[in-house]
């Protein structure tokens, strides 16, 4: 067995992991699609995003209990629960 049989056979090699590689890589990306989460309308996101902008300047006068108690429950609607399984311990302003 000559060199160049040797590198013939580790370029088959190589070639074969490739390929199963990629084989692996098409199955797992078609995964996302068989069994992914099915995502919310994009209205719902689209206003989700621009109600902090809106509601900043109606925060301010605001008590910062009221506050925690409207973070708190705008967490629980967007978990899509009633009841909260967490407690705020703090809340730091970051800007």
């Amino acid at each position: 067995m000559g060199i160049l049989e040797g590198i013939g056979e580790a370029v088959t090699g190589f070639l074969i992991v490739f390929f199963i590689l990629i084989i692996l890589m098409v199955v797992i990306y078609l995964f996302k699609f068989l069994f992914g989460k099915k995502e919310k309308k994009a209205e719902n996101i689209a206003t989700a995003a621009e109600a902090p902008v809106n509601q900043t300047a109606q925060l301010k006068g605001l008590s910062e209990k009221k506050v925690v108690a409207i973070a708190t429950a705008a967490i629980a609607a967007s978990r899509g629960s009633s009841d909260c399984a967490f407690n705020v311990i703090s809340i730091q302003k970051i800007s």
